[in-house]
């Protein structure tokens, strides 16, 4: 599979509407606020059109996430989407739910330039689809993937989420049969993680297990290879050609613009977030003021260290170049470890590090002591910055692992395998405007809904896979 050089510059678009929450999701999107699709939809086409006005770089890639944005009227979104200004070829991608899908939608997406759909499976067996608080008929989505193909859209991602509290090895093995016999160009598969102030958090009969995970990850690898479908980044897998331009603009860094409520932006190291709700955002855009909630400024330090924990999530790798000196000798020991492998220049996580991304990247970007993950000391973090607990066996709601599938106990048994003792984690999207970039960077490829979005697999972030992770040592050494 031949690399693709990551767009120069994308366009994400939030519509934050949906039909029924799910039970997992913290991204900015609504289930009672219907009666504001038109003034939402309306606002978005102005902030963009002033935006095009005022020097809108032209977008190679787009991305209609929310929420569903197959809820709201085709015609209203043809309009945003005609908005902004795109190169020949551009990726056009929307998300739908597999029940909204209908071959006039599709069709009005097509002649508005939408050339690649998403569709939110999640699984095929309808009682883990229960277990997510996910409505959708799995049958539905395989009269989704007839109609895509029906009308003529050229290619298409499954979005599944693995290790819900019932879903069985069996049930795994049956959502990846049925979805690999729809022949998708391109699948993207995360773990299920816990977000604070959801129901899933609420409930910790529900909480995901980290072995559970931690099997059925290799199960989706192998079986998405043998039919064809080559890893690009941890948690996609696609055949030539079909890879999703636009998450390998958020994981090489370029500038995106992002549209609508919580959606996220970047621009040569500067990242900002929009108001959170819809109705303060459609009020500012009313009153013609920045809907603009707050910003960061990046470091030089802060980028080189994003640089490679979100290039070593790649088939790529990262540039040995980017790797520091004095990291060298643990770089070597990983991989005599068989965590990582060296090839040329570029330094690449194997199948088995990947288990492990987070906690990896960690160890090569963070400027402290190590010690056993095992035997953690909490850090102490400054306001606005999501501490990480290296604690195994916590299942606390908002707890987060070093590792890209929360720390199996299994993978964490590796020896050499050490982390940082006091490390504060600022986190900013996989994808920070995409909904399973739900891996900062890595798990869940991040929706644009919080200004530091937790960390994970990649929707970002996770598909929805998030992006950017910058670690550091606090204080400063």
């Amino acid at each position: 599979m031949k690399n693709v050089p990551a767009p120069a510059f994308g366009v994400y678009i939030h519509v934050p509407f949906c039909s029924r929450r799910c039970d997992y999701c913290a991204f900015a999107t609504w289930d009672d606020k219907a009666g504001q699709v038109s003034g939402y939809m309306d606002a978005l086409e102005v902030e963009i059109r002033r935006s095009v006005d005022t020097g809108l770089a032209v977008a190679e890639t787009i991305f209609v996430g929310g929420g569903t944005p197959s809820l709201v009227p085709a015609e209203m979104l043809a309009r945003v989407i005609a908005a902004v200004p795109t190169t020949p070829g551009a990726e056009v991608t929307v998300e739908c739910n597999p029940d909204n899908v209908t071959d006039s939608l599709l069709s009005a997406y097509r002649d508005a330039g939408v050339n690649r759909i998403s569709l939110g499976v999640q699984s095929m067996v309808p009682h883990v689809l229960a277990g997510l608080g996910r409505e959708h008929d799995p049958d539905n989505v395989i009269a989704a993937v007839e109609a895509i193909r029906r009308v003529g859209i050229p290619t298409f991602n499954l979005d599944l989420i693995y290790g819900a509290q019932g879903e069985t090895i069996d049930d795994w093995s049956e959502t990846l049969r049925r979805a690999l016999a729809l022949d998708p160009p391109h699948i993207s598969a995360y773990a299920l993680t816990v977000e604070a102030g959801t129901p899933l958090a609420d409930d910790e009969s529900r909480h995901p297990d980290d072995d559970d995970q931690a099997d059925k990850y290799p199960m989706a690898n192998d079986a998405f290879e043998t039919a064809g479908l080559a890893n690009y980044e941890i948690s996609n897998w696609a055949r030539s050609g079909h890879e999703s331009r636009h998450n390998r603009l958020y994981w090489a860094q370029a500038d995106y613009r992002g549209f609508g409520c919580a959606a996220h932006s970047h621009s040569s190291g500067r990242r900002w977030w929009n108001v959170r709700t819809p109705e303060r955002y459609i009020d500012l855009v009313n009153r013609g003021e920045s809907t603009e909630a707050a910003f960061e400024q990046l470091t030089a330090e802060q980028i080189a260290a994003e640089r490679v924990q979100l290039t070593i999530r790649r088939r790529e790798g990262a540039a040995l170049a980017d790797i520091a000196p004095e990291k060298h000798a643990e770089l070597r020991q990983m991989v005599d470890d068989g965590l990582l492998v060296v090839s040329g220049d570029a330094v690449m996580l194997t199948p088995g590090g990947r288990l492990l991304a987070n906690a990896i990247t960690l160890r090569l970007t963070c400027r402290t002591r190590s010690t056993s993950y095992a035997t953690p000391r909490p850090a102490v973090a400054p306001r606005g910055v999501t501490t990480i607990r290296f604690d195994r066996s916590s299942r606390k709601a908002g707890t987060r692992r070093a590792s890209s599938l929360r720390g199996s106990r299994r993978c964490i048994r590796r020896g050499s395998l050490r982390v940082p003792t006091c490390v504060v984690v600022k986190l900013s999207s996989r994808s920070p405007n995409s909904r399973r970039s739900r891996s900062n960077p890595s798990t869940h490829s991040v929706k644009g809904s919080t200004p530091t979005p937790p960390l994970r697999s990649s929707r970002v972030s996770p598909t929805e896979s998030w992006h950017a992770v910058t670690a550091t040592s606090y204080p400063p050494s």
